[in-house]
């Protein structure tokens, strides 16, 4: 039978009950070795690579896990390799772990539509049809230094 490691989301969870368990903060290390305990990962799946390595997938979806928890605002990395809980990751606990996902998964959407960047090519389309009129940049200097 082959080792697999389970989807990332599957991680969020896990990664808060084991930076709890650890006392609220610890190394990426002490995460890890603590998560896979919780998920009853064996050594099989841990050692499995992403692709031909040299990183394995567990570590590689625990620090995906990370990053989204902390985007999410439950988790922080003050200090190189070192995460804690935040107080709304503690609060968080307290949760269903199928609202933990969701909560995760929404506080993503979230960052992604705050970064959409608009193209210059919608924003003169747009104008066009609201019919403003965009001034080249020179037009604009001239204005405020007149």
């Amino acid at each position: 039978m082959k080792a697999t490691v389970p989807p990332f989301a599957e991680f969020f969870v896990p990664v808060l009950r084991a930076l709890d368990a650890l006392g609220g903060s610890a190394s990426i290390e002490e995460i890890d070795d603590k998560t896979a305990v919780l998920m009853n990962i064996s050594d099989a799946a841990r050692a499995v690579l992403v692709g031909d390595g040299p990183r394995a997938k567990f570590d590689y979806r625990c620090a995906w896990a990370r990053s989204w928890l902390k985007n999410a605002g439950l988790t922080n990395n003050s200090e190189r390799g070192v995460w804690a809980l935040t107080a709304e990751g503690r609060a968080s606990l307290s949760l269903a772990p199928e609202e933990i996902v969701r909560l995760v998964r929404r506080a993503d959407a979230a960052l992604r539509k705050a970064k959409t960047v608009v193209a210059p090519e919608r924003v003169e389309a747009e104008a066009e049809a609201a019919d403003i009129a965009l001034k080249d940049w020179r037009e604009q200097l001239l204005d405020i230094l007149l």
